[in-house]
């Protein structure tokens, strides 16, 4: 651990005064300023008069109970960190706390390392909280924004899936398939073209609220617990609290499917226990079509069914989870639906290697200025059997423990506040270290700025945890590494303008010769959808034809459509 960061307050309460002593000198030895109440008036007494980063209290504060103050200080400072401690193992015990919204539960006795890290825990979920109550904030202004200009709504509904796509579980090519399902499910139906179009596109926003539930938790490779299932089990909600209220068609009906899409026909889903026609068509069509894409395909808690398997799995389902009516429609267009599977594969697939051996441990130094994500880098580092031989918030504090501490892989953020982590490289580099740098900007200037500092590899800081530590073990085994990601963006500025992915589909479409409205029943969009993506492509692109944007986008396409004629 390093001592160069900023101090942080601590409220502790414990009604055993040497139990306070010793865990006060832990919290003191990670820099925090320690305060001690032994009963809640006192606690109470402290809370009235300060306000702390962070509260350890006792469950049994001695006939009281510590969770009336986490649920105080809860109610009225949220984003203060609470680690709630005590001499109960039970699960039942540590459920009951972690429902009252404290962040982390440890059992008596501990020692400081394990406390170190239920803090930085309890940091990081307080940050997680933050960033999806904003992230929900955000997307709830979206929705309510005036979209009275000309493809407005349908530019509102396209940026909600994109923020309903950024988890892990759910990429964007699960949204395409799973929409597009709900789509020819609807046509076996009965629905009209029109209707399948307005439902493919309301099914995309389908788990929009998982923006609203916590990285962590969707994250999670094992299974969770009742605290973290109650919390997931609440995206049906917060995706129609989002959505409800708007005036145009597609939004209601999105809001509908949100909300409906893990009912049961047999009153055995959630989250309001409806049954048979109680759950409307949209909702019975996308639970069946959201359940087949999800088990065949990867997740972080689980490899991929094969098809014969899923459908065996969803025909037990069948008039108990899923409407027979709306089963047997699906199952008739498993032909079509598994064609979809192959034109949107997943990209990328969550990281379920097992750590590689090391003959011994990479001494990694963390290097952020983020204090909850420098936790929970160490955390991760920690868990998959890496040394961590120091913590730097700054440059300056880098340089001292490169100075005292032999470190294997030094990992730069490449923003450190006002000082930038590419000078950095260097003293890592005289030290005997090598150097990742990892970065949230994805473009091909960062790339070539760390490769001129000498940085032995990037990485991107939207890979996994587990590309994180590979990317470390690849540079401390002397190989370089940058993350693909990095290197697409860099050839992509090369190729070309830089257009969205629906955008470069319509034109690969328009490149091979198709008419507006062909390519607006290829992709289950309205006519008007089509010609305001190619606005905005033609804008993007600078281009004054449609035939010069096939040029601009895909060379040998334009080529070829010039050579047709093609307008």
């Amino acid at each position: 651990m390093t001592e160069e960061r900023e101090t942080r307050s601590a409220l502790l309460v414990d009604d055993d005064p040497s139990v306070c002593a010793v865990i006060a000198r832990h919290l003191r030895r990670e820099g925090f300023d320690v305060t001690c109440a032994l009963d809640e008036d006192e606690a109470r007494t402290q809370l009235s008069a300060h306000g702390f980063d962070l509260l350890v209290c006792d469950l049994r504060l001695g006939p009281e109970s510590g969770l009336e103050v986490a649920r105080e200080v809860r109610t009225g400072r949220p984003d203060t960190a609470i680690v709630m401690i005590s001499g109960e193992g039970s699960p039942d015990v540590a459920s009951t706390a972690l429902a009252a919204d404290v962040d982390e539960y440890l059992v008596k006795p501990f020692g400081g390392e394990q406390l170190a890290i239920a803090v930085a825990s309890a940091f990081r979920r307080r940050d997680e909280q933050t960033v999806t109550q904003e992230r929900v904030a955000e997307t709830k202004a979206l929705v309510a924004r005036d979209a009275t200009e000309p493809g407005g709504a349908d530019e509102t509904l396209d940026r909600l899936a994109r923020a309903g796509r950024f988890r892990d579980e759910e990429t964007a090519e699960h949204v395409e398939r799973m929409s597009r399902t709900c789509a020819l499910v609807g046509r076996t139906l009965g629905m009209s073209p029109a209707e399948c179009v307005e439902l493919r596109t309301a099914a995309a926003l389908h788990d929009l609220g998982k923006v609203g539930v916590p990285d962590a938790i969707l994250r999670k490779r094992g299974r969770l617990n009742a605290a973290e299932r109650e919390l997931i089990e609440r995206h049906p909600e917060i995706g129609h609290e989002i959505l409800a209220g708007s005036s145009d068609p597609t939004m209601k009906l999105a809001a509908t499917i949100a909300l409906t899409h893990h009912e049961h026909v047999d009153g055995k889903g959630y989250p309001r226990g409806l049954k048979g026609d109680e759950i409307p068509l949209p909702g019975r069509i996308a639970a069946v079509a959201d359940v087949f894409d999800a088990l065949t395909h990867d997740r972080v808690y689980r490899p991929a069914f094969p098809v014969p398997e899923a459908m065996e799995v969803m025909r037990n389902g069948r008039g108990a989870q899923f409407d027979p009516r709306v089963f047997d429609a699906f199952e008739q267009l498993l032909p079509e639906i598994e064609e979809l599977g192959r034109r949107y594969p997943d990209s990328g697939a969550p990281d379920t290697s097992p750590p590689v051996e090391q003959s011994a441990p990479v001494r990694a130094l963390i290097v952020d200025d983020h204090d909850a994500l420098a936790r929970g880098i160490e955390i991760l580092l920690r868990r998959e059997g890496f040394e961590i031989a120091g913590i730097a918030n700054s440059a300056a504090a880098a340089r001292r423990i490169l100075e005292r501490r032999p470190v294997d892989v030094a990992v730069i953020d490449v923003s450190l506040g006002e000082d930038s982590g590419l000078d950095l490289v260097p003293d890592a580099k005289s030290h005997g270290a090598r150097a990742l740098v990892y970065t949230g900007f994805v473009d091909a200037a960062t790339v070539a700025e760390a490769r001129k500092a000498g940085a032995d590899g990037v990485a991107a800081k939207a890979g996994s945890p587990g590309e994180l530590a590979e990317a470390i073990r690849e540079v401390a085994r002397g190989e370089s590494h940058f993350d693909p990601r990095l290197d697409r963006a860099g050839a992509a500025e090369a190729e070309g303008p830089r257009l969205t992915k629906r955008e470069r589909e319509i034109v690969d479409l328009l490149a091979e010769g198709l008419s507006g409205e062909e390519i607006a029943e290829r992709l289950f969009i309205s006519p008007e959808t089509v010609r305001t993506h190619i606005r905005n492509a033609m804008e993007r692109a600078g281009a004054r034809t449609r035939a010069h944007l096939i040029a601009l986008a895909t060379p040998a396409a334009g080529r070829q459509a010039a050579a047709r004629g093609n307008t």
